[in-house]
């Protein structure tokens, strides 16, 4: 065990304070001295205290754990921000950032899909095309064919 366990001397102070002050300030600290709580640290270890420090330290864990699930329903995706209330998350939501960062999103993925749409046609066309020289091709080797016969 360490530090201190007695009480903490009264010393003779220096200045007057009445005819008795000084021994009724006396008496007080030792009745103060003698009703004092124990500390933690003065405390025996014993299983069964043991056993309560674990369940409080579980207490508390499963009370973080809960207050995190909490919290993790007022996160904004959109913008990747947290927030503590639900007050806060829905000022946020109808907030003007909230709608520019939004609509700039949307504008985003409309852009990337127009984009990939016209790759895809471009592609397409360039198959189509494919397509007719290979029938072009064909349809000449068949009427030679048909004109050797």
């Amino acid at each position: 065990m360490s530090g201190r366990v007695d009480p903490v001397p009264m010393t003779n102070k220096q200045d007057s304070g009445g005819i008795g002050r000084l021994e009724m300030e006396l008496e007080q600290v030792k009745e103060v001295g003698q009703h004092r709580r124990v500390l933690e640290v003065e405390k025996e270890d014993t299983a069964e205290r043991r056993q309560r420090r674990k369940t409080h330290v579980e207490q508390e864990k499963a009370l973080a754990d809960s207050t995190a699930a909490l919290r993790q329903s007022y996160f904004c995706t959109d913008c990747n921000k947290q927030y503590s209330n639900y007050t806060e998350y829905d000022n946020h939501i109808n907030s003007y950032d909230h709608a520019h960062r939004q609509r700039f999103k949307n504008l985003r993925a409309q852009d990337f899909s127009r984009r990939m749409g016209s790759k895809r046609r471009k592609r397409d066309k360039a198959t189509e095309e494919e397509a007719k020289r290979m029938n072009l091709i064909i349809a000449k080797e068949r009427a030679e064919a048909a004109q050797k016969k």
